[in-house]
């Protein structure tokens, strides 16, 4: 007679379980701890056409992928806004943008920015191709029924921001394009501490560097014009 095979001990299909979990949670945790970027190609063109809406101009995105890791975040390459006119310069060309978030602040209502970082950059700044908007007139609406403002208790903290090579050209009303580039830019915002921000650029061939000492982001919202700023322009020598 064939011997008939025992079927599996309760106690031996568990472990193989656990095991499975187990491997499963450690590739979990290898990715996230890899920060191994995910391509999200088909969520390009619904980016697009948000960001198309919210600005009023055709914007375009060269790649979008989905940076796993304990601080997950987007990266963008080859942002583009261009002009609503075809014959007019874009407005925005960024080459790389890269931002990163802490999700367990979300939990205690705190928007934690751990990286804004942009490299690689061109502005275009026209207000004579700026179409004015008609004036509207705002629809009174009951005490009772205004709409109760969403951000309420919210705080914001951003670790590091970062902009590298950024070339920007301003179009005086004159007609007159002026010309700057910004070589680097680094800043920690935050909620209830002082602001810093170092930058370093050319404007019209001279090197100048800029450093701004300002107030906490709390006392920004709640009063714009007493938050207190201080800027510091020098010349610089690149060596």
């Amino acid at each position: 007679m064939p011997e008939q095979t025992k079927p599996a001990k309760p106690r031996s299909r568990l472990r193989r379980a656990l095991v499975a979990v187990g491997a499963l949670a450690a590739i979990g945790l290898l990715l996230l701890a890899l920060g191994i970027p995910v391509p999200l190609g088909p969520v390009r063109p619904l980016l697009e056409e948000r960001a198309s809406d919210a600005l009023g101009r055709p914007v375009e995105l060269g790649s979008v992928r989905l940076l796993l890791g304990f601080h997950p975040g987007l990266r963008l390459k080859d942002l583009r806004v261009s002009h609503p006119e075809p014959s007019r310069p874009d407005v925005l060309i960024v080459e790389r943008l890269q931002l990163r978030l802490g999700l367990t602040a979300l939990l205690r209502k705190h928007l934690h920015v751990t990286e804004i970082a942009a490299r690689g950059a061109a502005l275009h700044l026209d207000p004579a191709a700026i179409p004015e908007a008609e004036p509207e007139t705002p629809a009174e609406v009951p005490e009772s029924e205004a709409p109760s403002d969403p951000l309420r208790g919210w705080r914001l903290d951003v670790d590091s921001l970062s902009v590298e090579a950024v070339d920007l050209t301003y179009v005086n009303p004159d007609g007159d394009a002026v010309q700057a580039r910004l070589d680097s830019l680094t800043a920690a915002l935050r909620w209830d501490e002082s602001t810093e921000i170092r930058a370093q650029g050319v404007y019209q061939a001279v090197p100048l560097a800029l450093e701004v000492e300002a107030g906490s982001i709390a006392e920004l919202l709640a009063s714009p014009d007493a938050w207190p700023l201080s800027l510091r322009l020098r010349f610089v020598e690149y060596e």
